[in-house]
């Protein structure tokens, strides 16, 4: 199915109608371009210049598109192209630039010891197996407070799909991890749209749980491109989740970003979704964090996503506001006063928050977790754009 950017000034839906079209096959394509307009010019192949052996295009069709539209333009063809390669195997012609790494540009993304010294056998195990894909995988890192209780060994490593030529590799990953077979399918089915996998491991009360998601980062762009005026949700993420002692038991979640939303229509939603539209403490943490990062870095910088879960009552929010660039020790009094709301030790707290109090904080996220409990759960350590839970 194609897609088709909406031009720069249009209603955010449109009817087409194509009953006068014409279609044409062209052999090439020319550009150029000014300040004003990007042209586009396509032909075909009619001859050679015997003189000089150049080839002849005949002129067929000529597109004048705005610098605006053709960025969105390229951004979908981007899109077809990648995936069409996916699924057919590469094209022929110029090549297309090497996939950029999802850690920063010069710097090869590795895993802190700091972050990982403490890492269950289980956790160990997974992060054997991204390092054996050969990808450049950057970790994210999350530590989650509910009644009486912190959990922070819980870990995320994502990379961009296509670093793993060989999409086996991925499933056989899922496989050794225990994922079931009816998981694994699910995952296979989403894997070619998928703009980077995260694999991930968390310690809870009773064990620990591997995780699988997938990003349909794409499906945003987009969005963006055909509805520039008011984009409408999206599916972005979906989730895989396993314990790892009974693999049977596990949890399909899936994360709708709501794009175009400002700091304070998130708060404002955030408010009547997920506290019944009243304040109450965990409702105050979340939105002195956002606060914060407001101050950082104005209002309409940041995403929101709803998360539910199949089979569960979990109902959450998630609000990534890594663009603010605000480290976790700046976060100190709210981490504190979530402590205190939660019933959890000053010790206990500390002994998460001191080693990596100076990550890069990346997003919160709350509501009612699959046990039906009130939590709150804070994301560092990851690149900006990163949102996976």
């Amino acid at each position: 199915m194609a897609n088709s950017g909406a031009s720069q000034g249009t209603q955010a839906k449109a009817r087409w109608d194509a009953s006068n079209a014409t279609t044409n096959h062209a052999h090439a394509f020319q550009l150029s371009a000014d300040r004003a307009e990007i042209v586009l010019s396509f032909g075909t192949k009619t001859g050679q210049d015997p003189a000089t052996a150049e080839p002849i295009v005949e002129v067929s069709d000529r597109v004048v598109v705005s610098p605006a539209t053709a960025k969105r333009l390229a951004a979908i063809l981007a899109h077809a192209v990648r995936d069409y390669e996916w699924r057919h195997g590469p094209l022929g012609g110029e090549a297309l630039p090497p996939p950029t790494p999802l850690g920063r540009r010069g710097r090869a993304a590795r895993t802190p010891a700091s972050l990982t010294e403490a890492l269950p056998p289980r956790g160990v195990e997974l992060l054997g197996l991204v390092d054996g894909l050969g990808v450049h995988a950057v970790l994210e890192r999350s530590f989650k407070m509910f009644e009486n209780t912190l959990l922070p060994n819980r870990f995320l490593w994502g990379f961009k799909r296509d670093a793993v030529a060989d999409p086996a590799r991925l499933l056989a990953t899922c496989e050794r991890l225990g994922m079931s077979g009816r998981f694994q399918e699910a995952f296979r089915a989403g894997l070619a749209d998928a703009n980077i996998v995260f694999f991930g491991f968390e310690e809870h009360e009773r064990g620990a749980r591997y995780k699988a998601y997938l990003e349909f980062g794409d499906r945003l762009a987009v969005a963006r491109a055909e509805h520039a005026d008011a984009p409408p949700p999206v599916l972005i993420y979906l989730g895989f989740k396993w314990d790892a002692d009974e693999p049977t038991k596990g949890s399909v979640a899936r994360y709708t970003c709501h794009p175009g939303l400002t700091a304070p229509q998130m708060v404002e939603r955030m408010r009547q979704a997920f506290y019944g539209g009243a304040s109450s403490t965990s409702f105050d943490i979340a939105r002195a964090i956002v606060a914060r990062a407001v101050e950082r870095a104005g209002p309409d910088r940041f995403l929101f996503f709803e998360t539910t879960e199949d089979d569960n009552p979990r109902s959450s929010f998630d609000i990534n506001l890594y663009n603010a660039q605000l480290r976790l020790e700046e976060l100190y009094p709210q981490l504190l006063e979530m402590c205190r709301h939660f019933g959890v030790s000053s010790e206990r707290f500390h002994a998460a928050y001191t080693p990596v109090r100076s990550t890069l904080f990346g997003h919160v996220t709350g509501g009612l977790d699959r046990a039906g409990k009130d939590f709150l759960s804070i994301y560092f350590g990851g690149e900006q754009g990163s949102a996976a839970r």
